[in-house]
């Protein structure tokens, strides 16, 4: 059996594939991270965390915030974080990973398309690995340019679209290949992270989801790409 072909389902059968994909891979979710990035993911994170500038002032948002990496490495260097996910189990997860003593941070079920939070509340907006897989992803980003602050800066993180198509294709295909070994490794069925690729294969990318972000009001906006554009981070600032 095969994942859906993403581009033929709706926003709420994406939603309960990834919901189903994310409620099996929970528990092992941090390993497998590390397995699938071969540990590059905390390199990637570590510059979008010193890219961003964050403040002792700030009130930030990390956004699918998954077991709450972001949401950890932001919070001593910010005034409050508040992490959201749409899954339960992530949020547990993250929940028992809190360090102790660190009262600014907390955690917020919710969906990225509509945020439970007043507008300009938040000075710094983050996503990471998520906007690839978003049902909505023009609402998505139109909330987060509702809740910031003006002159406040939305910043993401995602797998990327290389500009070569020779690179591109090798690249999912790697995808493929060592997430299947992956999820055989650690859930004993090597459809496990399939997703990924599957999510990947229709996500325009950094430069299209670049022109989305200028589309609901952001700008200036920039994008800078890393590792053979394997990677690439979308910065946009909301005007004020």
């Amino acid at each position: 059996m095969t994942l859906p072909d993403f581009a033929d389902l709706g926003g709420q059968q994406k939603q309960r594939v990834v919901d189903a994909v994310f409620d099996k891979v929970s528990r092992r979710y941090d390993v497998g991270n590390e397995l699938i990035s071969f540990g590059l993911h905390r390199v990637w994170r570590s510059h979008l965390i010193e890219s961003v500038g964050f403040r002792p002032e700030h009130d930030v948002l990390d956004i699918a915030c998954g077991t709450g990496d972001v949401t950890f490495a932001a919070a001593p260097r910010v005034r409050s974080v508040i992490g959201t996910d749409n899954n339960p189990h992530m949020l547990r997860l993250a929940e028992q990973k809190r360090p102790a003593g660190m009262r600014n941070v907390s955690f917020v079920e919710a969906d990225a398309a509509s945020l439970p939070f007043p507008e300009a509340k938040f000075d710094r907006v983050t996503i990471c690995y998520a906007t690839r897989g978003l049902p909505a992803l023009d609402r998505v980003m139109a909330e987060c340019f509702r809740v910031l602050k003006p002159g406040g800066e939305l910043w993401i993180l995602d797998f990327a679209r290389p500009p070569w198509p020779a690179v591109d294709v090798a690249w999912r295909g790697t995808l493929y290949t060592w997430g299947a070994v992956v999820g055989t490794i650690l859930h004993g069925d090597p459809r496990t992270y399939m997703y990924i690729p599957a999510s990947l294969a229709h996500y325009q990318g950094q430069r299209v989801l670049d022109v989305t972000l200028r589309a609901v009001g952001f700008a200036p906006t920039e994008v800078f790409e890393t590792t053979l554009a394997l990677m690439a981070y979308n910065r946009a600032v909301k005007p004020g």
